[in-house]
């Protein structure tokens, strides 16, 4: 799996060198995917990520991620990452905003993945899943419970990361309605 802030500069080749592709939809995040950058990738299976922002509940940015999401039409039952490296000082903080977010999301049907480092990811309680970020260059998964992902490598262009097959095919999904549209 690969992520990038801005799949603009993604060729041909090396977007077909992935199977899964991770993307921002919104937040605090420094580039949001295009509706374009969604449409590249329609073939594959697909995992957005929300970027926390520092000042704002879990709750309000709960409701801005399912407007992004609707507008997506990103399926009932897929995996929303929740990037929450920014709230990453503050336990408490981090905490309650992860279950306030998870909360929302839950709420119209979808799984969240908390994603971090390892110094306080495993602190939130685990509800969907985690996505790991360690910078190991050792292409292999993090060994604890609920680790779905595993990033292992950040690069110039693309992050790449491990993720496990059961979770592709239960809570990624490709043919969102908007690789439709055009």
């Amino acid at each position: 799996m690969r992520d990038t802030d801005n799949l603009s500069g993604i060729d041909s080749q090396e977007l077909h060198a992935c199977d899964v592709w991770a993307g921002y939809i919104g937040g605090q995040a420094t580039h949001t995917w295009s509706d374009n950058d969604w449409r590249r990738v329609a073939d594959f299976p697909k995992l957005p990520i929300y970027v926390s922002r520092v000042g704002k509940t879990g709750t309000y940015c709960g409701l801005e991620a399912i407007m992004a999401i609707y507008k997506l039409g990103i399926p009932r039952g897929s995996a929303i990452v929740a990037d929450v490296e920014l709230l990453s000082g503050d336990i408490a903080e981090l905490i309650n905003w992860t279950t306030d977010f998870r909360e929302v999301l839950d709420y119209f049907g979808y799984h969240v993945w908390p994603y971090g480092s390892t110094s306080y990811l495993f602190d939130i309680p685990m509800f969907g899943g985690y996505w790991v970020a360690t910078d190991s260059k050792v292409e292999e998964q993090y060994h604890h419970p609920g680790v779905h992902a595993t990033q292992y490598l950040f690069g110039e262009s693309w992050d790449t990361s491990l993720i496990h097959r059961h979770i592709v095919h239960a809570q990624l999904h490709q043919n969102w309605g908007i690789n439709h549209s055009v």
